[in-house]
C-alpha cells in the first residue's frame, strides 16, 4: 500500500485526475482508465464526490503498474503514511460585496499600507522557483493561532478595500490570480482574519485557479466563476 506525499495534491473529474507537486510546482492528468488503479493501490487517494468515480472502467495492469513506478520515483507516492489530509473544500457559495471606492492611496489607513508593502516583500521570498510548500506552511502555522469566531464583517471590509486601492498602484490582478490570491491572504493572516487560500483546477480544457475565501465567501472573484472549479489544494484556515 502506497500514499501520496505530503506535498502531492489530487482531485478527480469524470474524465480523469489531476495531481499538483509541490516541491516542483508540476501537474500531472491521469486519464479514467488508470484511476481504479490508484485508488486501491494509494491508500489516501480521495475522490471529492460520488460523481467522480470512475467504477466499471477497465484498467490495463502493465500500464497502471508503470504510472505507480514513475510516481514512486518523482517521490509522489511513498510508503510511509503522512499525517491525516484536510478535508476537501466546497467551492464558494458567495462573494463578499464592496461599496465603490476612489483609487487614491491617500485613503488608505497607514497601516494598511505598512501590512500590504510587508506582504509584497513576504510572498516573492517565500516562494522561488515556482515552489509554494515555505509559504503555504507559514500561512498553516499564522492561520492556526487565528481565533477563527473573532471576524468582524466591518473590519474585513475595511481591509479588502484597503487591498484593492494598493492592488492597481503595485500591479494588476489580471491572469494574475495566484500571486494576488497569495499576497491577499497573507495580508490578511498579517491582521489576524482568519481566511483560506485555495488552488483549484478544471479539465478540458486543463484551467488552474486561485483564490482566498471565508467560509463559503470568496474574496477575490465571483462565486459563478469559482464554481466552475474543484479546489486541488487549501492552506491557512481550516473553518
Amino acid at each position: 500500500m502506497y500514499y501520496l506525499s505530503a506535498h502531492a495534491h489530487c482531485v478527480e473529474f469524470r474524465e480523469g485526475a489531476i495531481l499538483l507537486d509541490l516541491r516542483t510546482g508540476c501537474y500531472l492528468g491521469f486519464d479514467a482508465a488508470t484511476l481504479p488503479h490508484l485508488q486501491s493501490a494509494v491508500a489516501n487517494w480521495r475522490s471529492p464526490s460520488p460523481s467522480s468515480s470512475s467504477s466499471g472502467v477497465q484498467t490495463h495492469a502493465v500500464s497502471a503498474h508503470t504510472v505507480i513506478e514513475d510516481l514512486l520515483a518523482r517521490g509522489i507516492l511513498t510508503s510511509l503514511e503522512p499525517k491525516e489530509r484536510r478535508p476537501y473544500l466546497a467551492p464558494p457559495l458567495t462573494s463578499i460585496s464592496m461599496p465603490s471606492y476612489p483609487a487614491a492611496l491617500g485613503s488608505v489607513p497607514v497601516r494598511h499600507l505598512f501590512s500590504f508593502l510587508l506582504a509584497l516583500l513576504h510572498v516573492p521570498l517565500r516562494v522561488r522557483r515556482n515552489k509554494l510548500m515555505p509559504l503555504l506552511g507559514w500561512l498553516d502555522a499564522r492561520q492556526y493561532l487565528i481565533d477563527s469566531h473573532t471576524m468582524d464583517l466591518q473590519t474585513l471590509r475595511a481591509l479588502i478595500s484597503s487591498f484593492h486601492q494598493l492592488r492597481i498602484w503595485f500591479y494588476t490582478a489580471h491572469n494574475h490570480c495566484l500571486f494576488d490570491s497569495l499576497l491577499l491572504s497573507t495580508f490578511l493572516t498579517l491582521h489576524k482574519i482568519p481566511c483560506t487560500f485555495v488552488i483549484s483546477v478544471a479539465s478540458k480544457p486543463f484551467l488552474a485557479h486561485a483564490w482566498v475565501q471565508i467560509g463559503d465567501m470568496i474574496l477575490n472573484d465571483t462565486a459563478e466563476h469559482a464554481q466552475e472549479f474543484l479546489p486541488l489544494l487549501t492552506a491557512g484556515s481550516s473553518a
